[in-house]
């Protein structure tokens, strides 16, 4: 019997190794990241601001994938941009931050709402 060249065993194994790392790769590599001093510390400190749950409306939940990156060096920094649900609105929270003294510190820590185009600054709220 003839079968296709493109249904030889290799190839189907290749097609299901690319599936599993597809499916497995991002959720380990998000992980990893959420676990980031800075992602942490702004994550926490919105949490503290009553006008980011207000604008939000609780619960808020983080979404699964977020952007940034780091820089290392004498003053690490950090930048990202994490996106936020709640029940009635959704955002993201724009994060940058400095590393003084082998601690972490939010220099900025804004809520940009998406509907209606509002931008809140969490660091200038006073805590709950």
């Amino acid at each position: 019997m003839y079968r296709p060249h493109w249904l030889s065993r290799r190839f189907l194994t290749w097609i299901l190794w690319c599936i599993l790392l597809g499916t497995c790769v991002p959720p380990v590599l998000e992980f990893t990241a959420k676990r980031f001093d800075p992602y942490n510390l702004a994550i926490q400190t919105a949490h503290q601001s009553r006008e980011f749950l207000d604008a939000l409306g609780s619960p808020v939940k983080e979404g699964w994938f977020f952007d940034g990156h780091e820089q290392f060096g004498d003053a690490a920094t950090a930048e990202m941009m994490i996106p936020v649900q709640g029940s009635t609105r959704t955002g993201n929270l724009c994060v940058k931050a400095i590393k003084d003294h082998r601690r972490w510190r939010l220099t900025q820590l804004t809520l940009e709402l998406s509907k209606p185009g509002q931008s809140i600054d969490l660091l200038a709220q006073k805590p709950i």
